[in-house]
Formats: C-alpha cells, sequence, structure tokens
C-alpha cells in the first residue's frame, strides 16, 4: 500500500521545511522526504531579506529564529583599499518585526526541522531517495528508494508514496524538475566560480560594517558577519577550471589579498569552504499537473545580495498558500497556476535581474570610477542623508512578496 499524504515536500532544506510547516500548522498532512542522512550544514546562504522574514512571522518561527541568528546594522560598498563607495542602514523602522536577518541556513534548518517534528501531521524521513514519478487516477505518484545499513552494509528497500500534490524542494539539481523537463532550465552558468568560507578573524576589521560589498575585477568579494562576533563570511570569485586541490592551495594567498589589513594565516581560522558553480536559471514552469517546484529547484541566482534564499523562502510561503486554499476548497486549482505565473514573473523581474547586477559590481572592471556611474551606489550614497531614500531602498525588496490568498473564493473562505 502507498504510503499516503495529502503533500509530499521533496527536499528538506529550509523552502521545504517552511513549505511542510505551514502546511502542517493549517492541519494538512505533509510528507518531507530526502535523499541526504541528514540536514546539509556546509556554508552557504545566511541572509534573509524583509519579504523572507515576513514568512516566518506567516510560519510562526520568526522569534526563535531571530533569538538564533543576528538583525545586522549597515551595508558598504568599497574599493579593494577599503575606501567607502557608499552605506546603507538597514534598520528599517517601518517594517521592525521583519527587518533583515543574519542565520546560516545549516542553523535554520536544524531548528525548523526540530519545530516542524513537534506537528502533529507532519513527518520528516531521511534517506529517502525519490527516483520516479507519474500522476495515476488524481494522485501523483512516487517511487521511493529508502537507504540504510543492515548487518554492517549498505541496503536499499523500495516503497511508494501518494499525495495530492507534491512539491519539489529538493535544490539545483532537483529530481522533481529534471522528472518534469530533463535537462531544460533555461539560463547561464557564470565562467567563475564562487569560493564559500567561514572565517574567524582574529585581527582588526577597522571600519568594516556587517556586510562588506568590496568591488574589484580579480578580487571581487562579500565580507559578511555571522554571529556577532569574530565568525564570517568571505564568499569571493575564483578562477575556472580549476580543481578543489587548486583552490584550497589558493585559500590562504587569496584572503591575504582579500581581508583588511592582509592578514597572515595565524591570525584567522577557516572554519568551511565550500566552492561552487553560480547560476541564472529559470524552469520553463512551476507547475505541472499536480507536481510544483520551489526554491532552488525552481530557479538559480548567484548569492550577492541574498535573493537566492529570500526568493526562495517566499516561493514557500506563496505555494503553502495555494496548497491551503486549494485543499480546504477555499480556492480552484488554478490558484497554482497563478504560483507558477506570478512567482516565475518575479524571479525574472527582480531576482534575477538585480542579482546578476550585484554580481558584475562585485567584479566591475572600473571601481575607481564606480560611483559616478551606477545608479545604485549613487541611491545608497543619497540614503545617507535622505530618509526618504533610505526607507524606499528597504521596502525595496518587497517587491519579491505576493499575497495569493487574494485569489481565495471569498464566499468559501467566509
Amino acid at each position: 500500500m502507498p504510503k499516503r499524504f495529502s503533500v509530499i515536500i521533496v527536499g528538506a532544506g529550509p523552502v521545504g521545511l517552511i513549505t511542510a510547516l505551514k502546511l502542517a500548522r493549517a492541519n494538512v498532512s505533509v510528507a518531507v522526504l530526502d535523499r541526504s542522512p541528514t540536514t546539509n550544514e556546509s556554508p552557504r546562504a545566511l541572509l534573509y531579506g524583509l519579504p523572507a522574514v515576513k514568512v516566518f512571522h506567516e510560519a510562526g518561527v520568526a522569534d526563535e529564529l531571530r533569538a538564533a541568528g543576528q538583525t545586522p546594522t549597515r551595508v558598504s560598498w568599497r574599493k579593494r583599499d577599503g575606501e567607502v563607495l557608499a552605506k546603507l542602514d538597514v534598520r528599517y523602522p517601518k517594517r521592525t518585526q521583519d527587518q533583515t536577518l543574519v542565520l546560516p541556513v545549516g542553523d535554520l534548518t536544524a531548528i525548523l526541522h526540530q519545530i516542524l517534528l513537534k506537528e502533529a501531521t507532519a513527518t520528516v524521513e531521511f534517506n529517502h531517495e525519490v527516483t520516479g514519478i507519474r500522476e495515476e487516477s488524481g494522485k501523483a505518484i512516487l517511487d521511493v528508494d529508502i537507504h540504510g545499513v543492515k548487518n554492517g552494509e549498505h541496503d536499499k528497500s523500495h516503497t511508494i508514496y501518494e499525495a495530492d500534490f507534491v512539491v519539489g524542494c529538493d535544490g539545483a539539481r532537483s529530481t522533481i524538475r529534471r522528472s518534469l523537463f530533463g535537462r531544460d532550465f533555461p539560463g547561464i552558468t557564470w565562467d567563475r566560480p564562487l569560493i564559500a568560507t567561514n572565517v574567524t578573524f582574529r585581527f582588526d576589521v577597522g571600519d568594516y560594517d556587517d556586510a562588506n560589498f568590496i568591488h574589484d575585477p580579480e578580487h571581487g568579494h562579500l565580507c559578511s558577519r555571522i554571529n556577532g562576533k569574530d565568525l564570517w563570511r568571505v564568499a569571493y570569485v575564483e578562477q575556472p577550471d580549476l580543481t578543489l586541490e587548486d583552490y584550497k592551495a589558493r585559500l590562504h594567498p587569496k584572503l591575504k589579498a582579500l581581508l583588511p589589513g592582509n592578514p597572515d594565516p595565524e591570525q584567522y581560522t577557516v572554519e568551511a569552504m565550500n566552492p561552487y558553480r553560480i547560476h541564472q536559471r529559470l524552469a520553463p514552469s512551476l507547475r505541472v499537473g499536480r507536481f510544483l517546484l520551489a526554491g532552488d529547484a525552481a530557479h538559480l541566482n548567484n548569492p550577492y545580495g541574498g535573493l537566492g534564499l529570500t526568493t526562495g523562502i517566499v516561493d514557500a510561503g506563496a505555494v503553502s498558500d495555494c496548497l491551503i486554499g486549494v485543499l480546504s476548497g477555499n480556492a480552484d486549482d488554478t490558484i497554482l497556476d497563478k504560483y507558477s505565473e506570478i512567482r516565475r514573473e518575479i524571479f525574472t523581474n527582480f531576482s534575477d535581474k538585480y542579482s546578476r547586477e550585484n554580481y558584475l559590481r562585485v567584479i566591475d572592471s572600473h571601481p575607481e570610477t564606480l560611483a559616478k556611474r551606477d545608479p545604485f551606489i549613487q541611491a545608497c550614497k543619497a540614503s545617507e542623508t535622505d530618509s526618504v531614500v533610505s526607507d524606499a531602498l528597504n521596502e525595496w525588496p518587497m517587491a519579491l512578496y505576493h499575497d495569493f490568498t487574494m485569489y481565495y473564493n471569498k464566499k468559501a473562505a467566509a
């Protein structure tokens, strides 16, 4: 007999867990399946903009996450020598409860996992690998291999899961997306990979702010405080076509060139390092029948500006609202087409567009003239003395958010 749920989420990352949590708290039976043995704690995204924090409030987890993370104060844009081009104060008084949050995604995922386990209508299963998908008799069907250890050796069994709807939140290499579209994932891959490091500093960072974008064609990078103390995220672009060992060998010379004061290795500790390719891609649709996509399974963009994970979290809030509407009878399933249409449009016009601009700005060939020709830098500079401009820049990311409950059937909802 198939294991039966109203909704199955494939992928136990933050997007999948937030989607599942909102559904479970609406009394929807939901299962989260992930092929990995546990949650992923590698150094990746760590910044959540206003619209993502708004979704955390909707899911009822904002207070726990805020207590575990940090609330940044300022972001600066600088030349490699440290000269400040502009600053933006991100303490936005008009949305105090939704202010930007910094929390490593591994920590976020661990917290969400523990909260979700307390929900009576939710279950989370690791070592569950989806190997096939189909629709039969008005249901979404998943073929699942369950991996384990028996008598000291790898053991694999097979089972079937069945749901009204399946949401693929299984990342850039999404099994659900590939099952729906094959290799069709339109967009580009940037030539230069990104190296994400977590580094404990034991030296003076001078006037560095909580987040600092350093503009340089060779050494462009982000240096962002993680824990309010001495742990920082340093994310820089590297030369293409090198091996992992090459990147490791280049790490200390690179950090010496990047970091303020050009510190030697004994002045810092590299806690983690993760090289990865960066992309700008969007799936042809976020809905095919009873299968939906969200987060990196649906779209990819480079991480400069924190738009990738923020967009994914907002996807999670949107798709869960749409599914709650359908399953409660407050909306028909055309709301799922609206989800696909509107979220794709928002990604194209905001997340993709501005993350591309952020990336190209970081590696700009002539940073010495950037302040004179870049409207965004000019706006941030103006925000230092103009509260209207500052408010507009802080409100700007809310363009990522869209309230899908407006499409509920008002008579049914009443």
